[in-house]
């Protein structure tokens, strides 16, 4: 369900308070807070990968491994002072900008192909990035279950968890224009 429409420094606010509340943590897992942002231009404080996970179960290849796009980026609110806040970004959200290669033949193209590969990672992603560097409605989940939360935060200074683009702990799931 939906947690509602929160303003950029006021997510920040609740994310901030969640470390120390681990009831507003539970009230609000598993639900989808839609805050004003955007993504941070270019490549700075990007991490992208393809990685392991995802794929439909009901498949019947099961040969066959299952990848998926792995972003992780900062975002700022309208403001450039209002920011920034670590994201992982559903792989979902960037398929379409990758056309009709699904992850897996990226993945193969980057290790047969490199310059063919990193061509289509680099056009794909400037595009999605391009999409979403202006503001937008995105919506934002709570990635860990409260007790994985905790634990992981609990040997990170205080708000560095926000902005940690190596250990995100938001993931954004959809994303809507204003």
């Amino acid at each position: 369900g939906l947690s509602g429409n929160l303003s950029f420094s006021e997510f920040k606010a609740l994310m901030q308070s969640l470390r120390h509340n681990r009831v507003l943590y539970e009230q609000h897992y598993g639900k989808e807070i839609v805050v004003l942002c955007k993504i941070s231009p270019g490549n700075e404080n990007k991490v992208f990968n393809i990685v392991k996970g995802g794929g439909d179960k009901k498949s019947k290849v099961k040969k066959e491994k299952k990848y998926k796009f792995f972003l992780v980026s900062t975002f700022y609110g309208p403001k450039q002072s209002d920011g920034p806040i670590a994201c992982q970004v559903e792989s979902v959200l960037m398929e379409p900008f990758f056309g009709e290669y699904s992850p897996a033949e990226v993945r193969k193209f980057s290790r047969e192909d490199k310059v063919r590969g990193n061509r289509i990672v680099t056009q794909s992603s400037t595009a999605f990035i391009h999409e979403l560097s202006s503001l937008g409605r995105v919506h934002i989940k709570l990635m860990l279950k409260a007790d994985e939360f905790f634990e992981k935060i609990s040997s990170m200074p205080s708000d560095a968890w926000l902005e940690d683009t190596k250990n995100p702990l938001l993931i954004v799931v959809k994303r809507t224009s204003i």
